[in-house]
């Protein structure tokens, strides 16, 4: 009985350990994948260690249909577009690593190191929201620069209160207020400040008042992300020091428009590293409980057996036959 159950044992042991090194060997196959977020006009560097027999390329994508080569290698030399190095010592040695000498917007997106024709690993270059703080008396102008050219939005965060709502200043809550929406060189305004903008290279919002206060958020629409963050305090007045409104981590948020538009390789790695680590486990579940039934029939059957040899040898006298009153006292 002991022996099928040490046999089924050695099974279930052989099993998960086969399923371990499936699962090692399906994740060393997938190509590595990361996001960098960098402070903008500071050098970064976007890594990859690999052992590379071949040619090496690195590869942005601008956008799902469009890509370009920033940087090549092969046994020989390398090359490189302006602002991008990749070190031909260094790929010799298995470091197929991307230098960017000065991260700025046109740099930030998605990148694919290859090694031939396999893809092994995705890089996201991201920069850090530019913040600004705006110290200007009631009725001044705010200048809202632009850093980029893509289509943008403006979104004010301020106070519930502010702009006529009414209620105790230290329990407002905040609110987020469409202001204008930019591409290229046409703007759209709410009707709040329609009147007060001008748009040049820059937004312009005339004769800022009390309700003004708070932060303006410029987002890349198309990306979703915070560009920078301009924070008004009006001088002059009563504004309190802490109603300025602080903004954290709005440069490294995360959008599914944004990770399905711009960062899908990720997406659909992450995917498949758990569809198939998915398959796997549930294979493996269905394995064991298949062999934990099996020893459970074979200890039951092993224990109907028992009692069955039990029930026919238990008695020792069963079979001897005991004489009755009549014939003990019957005379011989």
């Amino acid at each position: 009985m002991i022996g099928p159950i040490l046999f089924n044992m050695k099974h279930c042991t052989l099993f998960l350990f086969l399923f371990y090194l499936m699962i090692t060997a399906c994740l060393s196959l997938m190509p590595g994948f990361t996001s960098t977020v960098i402070e903008l006009h500071q050098p970064a560097a976007l890594s990859c260690e690999y052992r590379c027999s071949g040619s090496v390329k690195w590869i942005k994508t601008q956008t799902l249909s469009e890509v370009i080569v920033v940087a090549q290698c092969n046994e020989t030399s390398c090359s490189s577009e302006e602002g991008f190095n990749i070190s031909h010592d260094q790929y010799l040695k298995g470091n197929l690593s991307l230098s960017i000498t000065v991260a700025d917007y046109s740099k930030r997106g998605w990148y694919t190191c290859w090694c031939g024709d396999r893809a092994v690993y995705y890089a996201s270059l991201r920069i850090k929201a530019v913040g600004f703080l705006h110290q200007i008396p009631t009725g001044d102008s705010l200048v809202l620069n632009f850093q980029i050219p893509e289509r943008l939005k403006v979104v004010l965060n301020r106070s519930a209160g502010e702009g006529g709502g009414g209620g105790a200043r230290g329990a407002q809550s905040l609110v987020s207020v469409p202001v204008c929406s930019v591409d290229g060189r046409t703007v759209q305004c709410s009707d709040e400040y329609r009147k007060r903008v001008k748009l040049n290279c820059s937004l312009t919002l005339s004769d800022v008042q009390e309700a003004d206060s708070g932060v303006y958020n410029i987002q890349d629409t198309e990306n979703d992300e915070v560009i920078s963050t301009h924070t008004l305090k009006l001088t002059g007045n009563d504004t309190e020091a802490n109603d300025t409104v602080q903004t954290k981590g709005e440069a490294e948020s995360w959008n599914l428009k944004r990770i399905c538009n711009e960062e899908f390789r990720g997406l659909v790695v992450g995917g498949i590293i758990g569809a198939v680590s998915m398959a796997l486990l549930l294979f493996g579940i269905g394995w064991i409980v298949k062999g934990y039934r099996h020893i459970n029939q074979k200890m039951r059957r092993g224990s109907r057996g028992d009692c069955h040899h039990s029930t026919h040898n238990s008695d020792p006298e069963e079979g001897i036959k005991l004489p009755t009153m009549q014939e003990r006292f019957q005379p011989s």
